[in-house]
């Protein structure tokens, strides 16, 4: 089997799809490793890329990216923000101060704690937010990297898929299939060797400490072959101190019928996930 050099490793995905676990997990191997939500083109042209593209189903994404917002940007008096193509920006975020009131002060379930308030804005942000962003994210991945991941099916008894596009290998996994990551990579990884980046003692102390422990000693590359990836965890909601409030969140929140209508038909909700699983998300919040 041919093995094949990798310059950098671009994690390129809309957010709330468990990218800065594979961030972390990529960077403890010194490897050069990219996270970003956005397209640009210098970055992916230059060098032989690995792109993992992760996606996740909106119900649950959705969800999870509203929370994350609040509670990573609680005091941002920001609305709605078009950029000069009418496109949502990803600098930008929908807020409002009453709903950040409500979900920064939250500290325990009271029985007069109003939801509805929150549900409200949140379905209205949301129908907005999918229009806006979602609904063309894969037609202009597709574009930006010169493929079309709809000519073929998704690989579901792999449960990922790998494309080759001029210097660019790209993979694309989804979310929901998390818990098979690490044997995914342990596989797929071994056609490619990954160069190291240089060592910063400040930055890399992640990448420093694991060499440390392991007593392992500095290389140019990294080689699947002969170790395991060990798939590490970051910016988990679990651990944030609106869990409460998000778990309840989605136990009483019920899509809209026009909500559900916009989600289920987006070509890579189809795409992704058979008709059972998309029923599935549907009843999850609908009962």
């Amino acid at each position: 089997m041919e093995t094949i050099l990798i310059d950098k490793i671009i994690i390129y995905q809309f957010g709330k799809v468990g990218s800065c676990s594979l961030y972390k997990t990529f960077i403890q191997y010194g490897i050069n490793t990219i996270h970003t939500h956005v397209y640009d083109e210098k970055i992916f042209n230059e060098g032989n890329n690995l792109i993992i593209n992760i996606t996740r189903n909106l119900f649950d994404r959705n969800i999870s990216s509203f929370f994350q917002n609040y509670y990573d940007k609680p005091n941002k008096n920001f609305l709605f923000y078009y950029d000069t193509e009418n496109k949502y920006s990803d600098n930008i975020f929908y807020y409002n101060p009453i709903i950040n009131d409500l979900i920064n002060n939250y500290d325990d379930i009271v029985d007069d704690f109003d939801f509805n308030k929150i549900f409200l804005f949140f379905k209205n942000q949301n129908i907005k937010m999918i229009n806006l962003k979602y609904k063309d994210w894969y037609n202009d991945f597709n574009k930006y990297l010169n493929i079309n991941i709809f000519d073929n099916k998704f690989n579901i008894s792999e449960k990922y898929n790998y494309y080759h596009s001029n210097n660019n290998h790209i993979i694309i996994l989804r979310y929901e299939d998390i818990n098979d990551w690490e044997n995914i990579f342990n596989i797929f990884l071994k056609k490619f060797i990954f160069k190291k980046k240089c060592i910063n003692i400040t930055s890399d102390k992640i990448y420093i400490d694991y060499l440390i422990n392991n007593k392992i000693q500095f290389d140019k590359y990294v080689n699947f072959n002969n170790e395991s990836l060990i798939l590490l965890s970051d910016n988990l909601t679990s651990n944030k101190s609106i869990y409460q409030l998000y778990n309840i969140f989605k136990k009483k929140y019920k899509y809209s019928n026009n909500e559900i209508e916009i989600i289920k038909n987006i070509n890579y909700m189809i795409y992704f996930y058979s008709e059972y699983e998309i029923n599935e998300f549907i009843f999850k919040y609908s009962h």
